[in-house]
């Protein structure tokens, strides 16, 4: 079926996954509480010993084995598994270690807290006052430098009954990312343990107007949380006001909902996402010019799947909803990868080269291909499904608008059931077809097809004008 040529075309280049970003809308994720990962931690990584093939290590609360003799090779920084030349294979979250001899974080590796109910949790920008010898957070309100907790800080002298502080903001990316220049490993390092003596419920917030933050991979956010972790962290806050791209949207909100389902998985388990959704309500929201926020945490018992729910909220507004549902497979045939974005980015970049598709011709008339880009796989390297989703939405609305020139149909819900891998290869595409088109509302369905030719994914979007 022909999906429109034109309109999927403008989709690519200034569009957006399921409609969230008319009027250049942004998205601020916060995760809620979620449970620790039980496999246990090795020995932390040292830079100074000598390990060699089969030896395990743990950094940032993420276990590796060693792929030959190797010495100085930080891990987070040089793992790939079998034939990627690297001296390192990630094996994945665990718990109860430290962070490693490389100074590679400050959480505790002991999970996560929680809170219930409303959280009053003000934001502190660490690089104001922040000691720079140290890295100490300090705070000069009061008129002098003082440190935020800790003896004579200004938390116990003057707000001891703060409830929780939000650290703002890491940038860059998840794994690598740092706070106004300082990395996160030696950041972290210096005031996580601060916090937990303190006893100072705490969120991390990343982003923020002047920067970006990005996480690609489920492993990625993993190391991530974890480097941060302790029963004092009680979210996370992606904050995206400025700069960032819909792929990156789309990811970080894959990751937050996927997370919560990652994190409560058996040892030696990994999660592989089964059903995705989504619904929105936007009506009298105008333009969405500022941060939405959803909060995802966990919804009913861990049985043979895990179900992850999201919130969405603007300007304190409910405006919609997702699930995201994961069953469980054998950690073993999973090899965690974080990779190096290739891609050069600046504001010129459109959504089409971020989600690496592009308009071909087929036999059914034009469709979205998927091109291959191992920067947009996950943990077993197959389309992620943040991507995958993305490029059904396009291709099922395309089909839905295809003989319209006004009063175009916008995107209310999406349902992804993922049945099989899906592979990018020079065949693999999406497909968009009309169900029903009325002069207000339409119902149009996508496949994403293989590389093999065999329908990997199917979606339903629902539209209204």
């Amino acid at each position: 079926m022909k999906v429109g040529r034109r309109i999927l075309r403008a989709a690519l280049v200034a569009g957006s996954a399921l409609g969230l970003t008319a009027g250049g809308s942004v998205l601020a994720v916060a995760s809620g509480p979620v449970a620790q990962a039980a496999t246990a931690c090795a020995a932390a990584w040292s830079s100074t010993a000598v390990y060699t093939a089969g030896n395990q290590a743990s950094e940032n609360g993420i276990n590796y084995t060693a792929n030959w003799w190797t010495q100085g090779n930080d891990p987070a920084t040089n793992n790939g598994g079998s034939g990627s030349g690297q001296p390192w294979t990630s094996n994945g979250a665990c718990t109860g270690g430290s962070s490693g001899g490389g100074g590679g974080g400050g959480g505790t590796g002991t999970g996560t807290g929680s809170v219930s109910g409303l959280l009053f949790s003000p934001y502190k920008d660490v690089t104001i006052n922040m000691n720079w010898n140290t890295d100490e957070m300090q705070s000069a309100v009061e008129g002098s430098d003082l440190p935020v907790v800790g003896s004579n800080s200004l938390v116990s002298e003057y707000i001891p009954k703060l409830p929780a502080i939000t650290l703002a903001f890491a940038t860059g990316t998840c794994g690598s990312e740092t706070w106004g220049g300082v990395s996160g490993a030696d950041w972290a390092a210096e005031n996580i343990p601060q916090l937990q003596n303190a006893n100072l419920d705490y969120v991390v917030s990343t982003g923020g107007e002047a920067g970006t933050f990005s996480c690609d991979s489920t492993a990625g956010m993993d190391a991530f949380i974890a480097r941060y972790a302790s029963p004092n962290l009680v979210g996370m806050d992606f904050d995206i006001e400025g700069g960032q791209t819909e792929s990156q949207i789309q990811g970080l909100v894959d990751a937050a909902a996927g997370i919560v389902n990652h994190y409560r998985r058996r040892p030696g388990q990994w999660t592989v996402s089964s059903e995705l959704s989504m619904d929105l309500s936007l009506d009298g929201a105008g333009d969405l010019d500022g941060p939405v926020l959803a909060t995802a945490h966990a919804l009913g018992p861990l049985g043979a799947t895990s179900l992850g729910i999201c919130e969405l909220t603007y300007r304190n507004r409910v405006i919609g909803g997702g699930t995201v549902r994961s069953f469980f497979i054998d950690a073993e045939d999973v090899v965690p990868q974080l990779r190096l974005e290739t891609l050069r980015r600046s504001g010129e970049t459109t959504f089409a080269d971020l989600t690496a598709v592009h308009v071909v011709d087929h036999d059914s008339g034009p469709v979205l291909a998927q091109r291959v880009d191992g920067n947009l796989n996950n943990d077993i390297d197959i389309v992620h499904g943040g991507v995958a989703a993305a490029g059904l939405e396009l291709a099922a609305s395309a089909a839905l608008n295809r003989d319209r020139s006004d009063g175009l149909l916008q995107t209310a819900s999406l349902r992804v059931n993922f049945l099989r891998p899906f592979f990018a290869g020079s065949a693999s595409r999406y497909e968009g077809t009309p169900l029903r088109v009325g002069r207000n509302t339409g119902v149009g369905d996508a496949q994403a097809i293989g590389d093999d030719g065999k329908v990997a994914i199917t979606a339903r979007i629902t539209s209204y004008r």
